[in-house]
């Protein structure tokens, strides 16, 4: 890293929301961390809200790597971006797959953002639902 400059963000993101609008966006959850009872669920919600036109949603990998002055801008927000987001994403299935994506897609940290979150994965094939740990036997076949 010490080549890369450093006001960049590296956030795996798409405006592509797709099926996650009406089924992660949309409804109202008020505990997501709340199964139902004996499944690996999530809680039902049971209402739905209009999708705002204010500012545009983006998803994507919740691994990023964050530059500290995005971190300050979202903590004090000189602008109301910021917690206008918090404050609808409080309310939504898996957040961390959204909140900084559309932070920065949607402020003039866009044009600071990489669209990877270089995180580097080895899987089954076909894929399994975890990835391998990787060793140093794993080292040896990049292709870097």
């Amino acid at each position: 890293f010490s080549s890369v400059p450093r006001h960049l963000n590296f956030i795996d993101h798409t405006s592509d929301i797709g099926w996650k609008e009406s089924q992660r966006v949309q409804p109202i959850i008020v505990d997501a961390g709340v199964y139902l009872a004996g499944r690996n669920q999530f809680f039902q919600a049971t209402e739905k809200r209009d999708t705002p036109d204010s500012f545009k949603f983006f998803t994507g990998s919740p691994w990023v790597i964050l530059n500290r002055r995005f971190v300050e801008y979202c903590i004090f927000g000189w602008e109301n971006l910021p917690r206008t987001l918090l404050m609808y994403f409080t309310n939504v299935m898996l957040p961390l797959e959204g909140y900084f994506h559309s932070v920065a897609c949607n402020s003039d940290f866009r044009n600071f953002t990489v669209n990877n979150d270089l995180r580097y994965m080895i899987w089954d094939n076909p894929p399994q639902m975890e990835p391998h740990f990787l060793n140093v036997t794993h080292y040896s076949s990049c292709s870097w």
